[in-house]
């Protein structure tokens, strides 16, 4: 059937304006044309599974429920349930499928119902026929209806800031029933003084004891040592799913142990050196104290408190990835890791769960959680899931957050694989001050997905994918990516860029990767002033796949340290790619500078004597 594209009912429905009977709906605007109240949102989550969500108290079946004609139509062609809100078909689950009958019990078939022209509104729960003749009167249904809460109105809301007190390792810590909200900081109070503790033991207690509608923030201080999850969740050992964020409020996890010295070897370590300020800040230690060692991703802690991530170190020297401030020369040193663990295990010696670690996904609205000074552990689990696992439009800020994948292997003898960091359909996700390292060659440091993700002075080390981007924005700037057999940064469909929010430059390390940045197809870099990417013994420093578009014009390909790639500086490997280097642009390999579509390795000499250089499959180059 033909869809009559200038009807007004039909530009409402699809959140257009109606200016004109005559104009088509591409032809006018958006605008808010359907007008929901608090009171019409569902506000309980419905299982896929009708039978569970019935035990859920969410939904109802009602069997061979009777429908009343509607006598103000004629005809006998109108019927009205004394229920409302019936589960519309396929949007829960396709196990939600209405039945209809006639007054004899018998099933109308929907081949009846299509030439009869029978339709059933689930919202109104009004039934329309076209043609009743021949069907025994009157219309019954079976089928499920919404019981569930209904009106964001009628859950609970936070009436003030809330904070959490959590230590699972304290014995006296308490366990919150099933069912209890606080909704003011008195009542979290009063009941841990009733019961004699300062703490709670679980963190998803005191997510679940939060109010549906979040308005204020909450903060949950977790205590130094390992937490585990409770014994009863299933997919995530952290489930953060189910509230309504609104006011620009948050939940905010912060590990509040401090940190951890990782051995004595690497304990008070006297600073003979540093550089405190460029793109290579570094700090220098008396003879080899970093011998035979790999302490890329973890972090250090000077004497005066400061908190710096690990990118790269010789025997003697720890390469950094943000500035050093205060001054570290004439103090000491700890290598260290935060003292705060959320660990998905419920011992040592066995995994309890064979997925995420954490999970935030959303339900209404935007959850927006903060997680702060805290080492994840995703042990056990087969090398496939996440340490953390973010969905539907959902914002999660990490800042000084480690995701060590070699203690995974080192504790349960599972190789690593899989993905430290997942985050897909979201609205924003940052990563700052973090670390992430794997001895696996399969694994991947960050899957990303979202509207728009920024990482800084963050480390990402070993495995086969540092950072996997799809259709994102991605400002990422003084982070380094080390030793990835396929590439530091992968990208999709996606734009990325470097920039700081002052006029400094800004800094990213691809060092010993397959291919240090891949483009693979449709993949922007966006031109900004003082942005530059060190190179040091990949195989290809830049990748350009399908119809991307690198513009490095303002800033500069280098090499650093050890220099050239084993195959080649860039490789044009599509068709229809745009590639505009920087007059600094040294990044060369063992095979020339760069490889064409053709096949053919030129040199950046040729490339600026052509002004532009254009290969046979229409890839663009041009170098000063």
């Amino acid at each position: 059937m033909a869809v009559n594209d200038t009807d007004r009912a039909l530009k409402g429905l699809l959140g257009l304006e109606a200016t004109d009977s005559n104009k088509r709906l591409i032809e006018e605007f958006g605008a808010e044309t359907i007008n929901i109240s608090a009171g019409e949102v569902w506000g309980s989550t419905i299982d896929s599974d009708p039978a569970q969500a019935v035990t859920d108290g969410t939904v109802a079946l009602e069997t061979l429920h009777v429908l009343t004609e509607d006598v103000t139509v004629p005809n006998q062609q109108g019927w009205r349930s004394s229920f409302q809100d019936w589960i519309p078909p396929n949007k829960y689950g396709s196990s939600y499928v209405l039945q209809l009958f006639d007054g004899s019990d018998s099933l109308i078939t929907v081949a009846t119902q299509i030439s009869k022209g029978i339709f059933f509104d689930y919202k109104t729960g009004y039934l329309t026929a076209d043609d009743v003749s021949g069907i025994t009167l009157p219309f019954k249904i079976t089928h499920h209806r919404y019981t569930g809460v209904k009106g964001i109105a009628n859950a609970a809301v936070t009436a003030e800031a809330l904070t959490y007190a959590v230590d699972y390792n304290d014995g006296t810590a308490l366990e919150i029933p099933e069912g209890t909200v606080f909704t003011l900081q008195a009542q979290i109070d009063a009941f841990l003084s009733n019961g004699g503790a300062t703490a709670f033991k679980y963190l998803t207690e005191c997510w679940n004891a939060t109010p549906t509608i979040v308005a204020h923030p909450v903060n949950a201080n977790v205590a130094g040592g390992v937490h585990r999850p409770r014994s009863t969740e299933s997919a995530a050992a952290w489930p953060l799913v189910g509230k309504v964020f609104t006011n620009n409020a948050y939940f905010s996890i912060n590990g509040t142990g401090g940190y951890t010295p990782i051995s004595a070897p690497l304990t008070g370590l006297s600073v003979t050196a540093e550089q405190a300020a460029s793109g290579d800040p570094y700090v220098d230690f008396a003879g080899t104290p970093f011998l035979g060692l790999d302490l890329r991703g973890l972090m250090i802690e000077g004497s005066n408190g400061q908190i710096n991530v690990i990118h790269d170190h010789t025997d003697s020297r720890l390469r950094l990835t943000d500035n050093i401030f205060p001054s570290l020369s004439g103090g000491t040193v700890d290598v260290v890791r935060p003292a705060t663990v959320l660990r998905n295990s419920l011992n040592d010696t066995s995994a309890a769960y064979s997925f995420r670690t954490i999970e935030v996904s959303g339900n209404v609205g935007i959850n927006q959680v903060y997680l702060y000074d805290t080492w994840v552990q995703r042990l056990g689990v087969g090398g496939n899931a996440p340490g953390i696992d973010v969905f539907n439009g959902c914002e999660i800020w990490c800042y000084r957050v480690l995701f060590d994948l070699v203690e995974e292997q080192a504790l349960f003898g599972v190789a690593p694989a899989g993905r430290a960091y997942r985050f897909l359909a979201g609205s924003y996700t940052s990563l700052l001050n973090c670390g992430m390292r794997s001895s696996g060659s399969s694994a991947t440091g960050a899957f990303i997905q979202s509207d728009f993700t920024f990482i800084g002075r963050s480390a990402f080390h070993s495995g086969a994918r540092g950072l996997q981007v799809f259709d994102s924005v991605l400002n990422i700037r003084e982070t380094a990516f080390t030793n990835f057999s396929t590439a530091g940064i992968e990208l999709t469909r996606s734009e990325m860029f470097s920039q700081s929010p002052g006029s400094q430059g800004v800094y990213m390390t691809l060092s010993g990767c397959g291919v240090g940045l891949d483009f693979i197809d449709r993949a922007t870099l966006r031109d900004v002033p003082q942005a530059n990417y060190f190179f040091d013994t990949c195989g290809i420093g830049v990748r350009l796949g399908t119809e991307c578009s690198v513009n490095i014009a303002s800033g500069a390909l280098e090499f650093q340290d050890n220099g050239g790639n084993t195959d080649v500086g860039i490789d044009l490997n599509g068709v229809r790619s745009t590639l505009i280097l920087g007059a600094d642009t040294d990044v060369t390999g063992t095979n020339g500078d760069v490889r064409d579509g053709d096949n053919v390795i030129v040199n950046y000499a040729t490339i600026s004597a052509a002004a532009p250089y254009l290969d046979g499959l229409q890839n663009l180059i041009q170098k000063p």
